[in-house]
This record gives structure tokens, sequence and C-alpha cells, in this order.
């Protein structure tokens, strides 16, 4: 997490400070009491009293930086914490809202790849492309989205040079609503598997890219008016897809068109 100290998070989860502590910048997010390192700002999504004050004791021994928790006035500390303490209503909301500020400060690529299992070796492709201009951060498909891709947003840097995020079957489930959080800036499908997977064209900015399979032009023409940003089909064009990254991403279409070989059905 980069840019966004005590205050500026308490504006962007809107919650309300019980204690302050002496932290103000946390450089780690989390949610699992045993991912704690000193100086994390935890969130505790657990909703059961008893768990609440077992959970708070093991990170507050764990020397977590602060807590956003939802805590009633009777379950606060009765001693005051060694770190900050936020209260919310909703914790995984706040978590959402705090990934939101994150990306929003994020200058850098963020590439959605989704369609079938050749997304993974795309996306170590497009790693190892990108990794020649500085670090990339990764997201990779999970059962529980809704907490996992806010967290991963959160460990981006200032050094990170572009942001990777692969959706499975499980998230384009709710892929409106993750689309949203991560905002992404370029898109490749590289197999039709479902109408969610075109509910990322209405997120791509004018300024973006979408990549798609050629065999799948039939498939997606019931969406592609809601597309604002340049398209390419991938196969029609030997450099078509490398046109659409190479504004931004920093390497030469061919060697984008080049490095995905077979990967797309022609």
């Amino acid at each position: 997490m980069f840019g966004l100290s005590l205050g500026k998070i308490i504006l962007a989860i809107r919650g309300d400070l019980a204690y302050a502590g002496g932290c103000t910048d946390f450089f780690t997010v989390c949610s699992e009491p045993q991912q704690v390192e000193e100086g994390s700002l935890f969130f505790l999504l657990e909703e059961e009293t008893e768990k609440k004050e077992a959970i708070l004791h093991e990170v507050w021994q764990r020397k977590a930086g602060g807590v956003v928790a939802a805590l009633r006035p009777e379950e606060l500390p009765t001693t005051v914490p060694p770190g900050a303490l936020i209260v919310v209503a909703d914790p995984l909301r706040a978590l959402q809202q705090l990934a939101v500020a994150q990306r929003n400060l994020f200058q850098e690529p963020v590439i959605v790849l989704a369609g079938g299992a050749e997304k993974k070796e795309l996306k170590e492709i497009l790693r190892t492309l990108l990794e020649t201009r500085g670090a990339v951060l990764c997201y990779e498909e999970s059962s529980y989205p809704e907490v996992a891709l806010p967290l991963q947003i959160l460990a981006l840097r200032r050094e990170h040079r572009a942001f990777l995020v692969e959706f499975g079957e499980q998230e384009l489930g709710s892929s409106d609503f993750l689309f949203r959080l991560c905002q992404p800036d370029y898109g490749v499908i590289t197999q039709f598997s479902c109408a969610a997977q075109a509910d990322l064209f209405a997120h791509l900015p004018r300024k973006g890219g979408l990549v798609l399979n050629k065999a799948d032009r039939k498939a997606f023409r019931p969406w592609l008016s809601n597309l604002r940003c340049s398209l390419a089909w991938f196969g029609s064009t030997a450099d078509a897809a490398g046109q659409v990254f190479s504004r931004q991403l920093g390497f030469k279409p061919e060697e984008f068109a080049a490095a995905l070989g077979g990967l797309f059905r022609h």
C-alpha cells in the first residue's frame, strides 16, 4: 500500500478513530491474523463477539499497526491498544473502499485476463514482457474474490509498473462489481465462455484497449456497442493485438504478437 496515511484511510472508509496509536503509515494490509506483520493494517472480518476478542488479542500481540473493525461500544477494549483502532459499520465494505482509493492512486496499466485455461500461460507471457519495465503484481483467480482482490490491490507499491488480474469463472459471477474495484485499462479474453465476460467492455476507458479471439467474433457481437476503447481481433492481423497494447505498455507490437504464439484459436 502507498500514498494512504491514517487520515486518508479514515476518510476513504468513512471510519471513526477510536484510538490513535502511534502508527500513521501502513505498508501491508491483511485479514488473516497469521499474516499480520509489525505495522500491518488488519481488517477484522469476523462477526462473533467472542472470536473478535481473541483475534484482536492476537493481532495486537503480533504488533499490528492498526485494526479496522465493527465494534459496539461494549466491545471496545478497556485498555488503550498499541495501535490505531478504526471503527466502521462494515469491515468488508471498508476494505473494498480502501482498495478503490488505492487503485485511484495507481497510475500504471491494469490488465484483466479472462477466458480458457490458456489465460494462465498468457499471464506469464505478459508478466515476462512487462517485467522488462519493472515490477509487476499479479492477481490469481480466487474462491473469495470480494476479499482477495481488494487485498491484492492494496499490495500495490509505487515501484509496480503493471497489475495483471486473472479472472476465472468464480470472479465472473460478480464481475461488474470486481471490474469497478480494479478499474482495468486493458482486457484480453482468450476464449468466450459466458456472457459475464462482456461486462468488462463497459469498464474499459477510451484510452485503453481490448483483445478478443477472432473465433469468438459472433459470440461477442451483442456487446460490442458497449466498447469505447480500441479493439483488436487476434488472428485477423499479425500484430493487431500488439498495436492495442503498445501505446502504454512499452514493448513493440510484434513482440506481443510473437509471444502469444498459438494461444488463441484461429
